[in-house]
């Protein structure tokens, strides 16, 4: 699968969490891409916005096999094509980034 089947699908998880109440303080938005008009570099990931503060994450799992926790990571740094698994989000993606909440454990 590419990233857009990634995003796409990772997308329609999220809802599914949302539905079952399982994604409490988060909102699932629209894949978001970045590097759209760069035919190597573009790519999309899926979004999630924290209710409390606005502030918008990329749940990327094209990067791990099916399956696999996504790399998780503030969407602005996702769109600096950041990289998740270097400092400082490496932390982040290598554990429950949201400690006591669904989605980290479905995935």
């Amino acid at each position: 699968m590419d990233c857009v089947d990634n995003a796409s699908n990772t997308t329609t998880y999220l809802h599914i969490l949302r539905d079952i109440r399982e994604l409490a303080g988060w909102t699932v938005s629209s894949p978001k891409v970045r590097s759209l008009f760069d035919l190597t570099a573009v790519h999309w990931t899926a979004v999630i916005i924290d209710t409390e503060s606005g502030l918008p994450w990329s749940v990327d799992s094209w990067f791990r096999p099916n399956g696999h926790l996504p790399m998780v990571m503030p969407l602005s740094n996702w769109i600096d094509k950041e990289k998740a698994w270097e400092p400082p989000f490496e932390r982040i993606s290598r554990r429950h980034l949201i400690t006591g909440r669904a989605l980290m454990q479905f995935f």
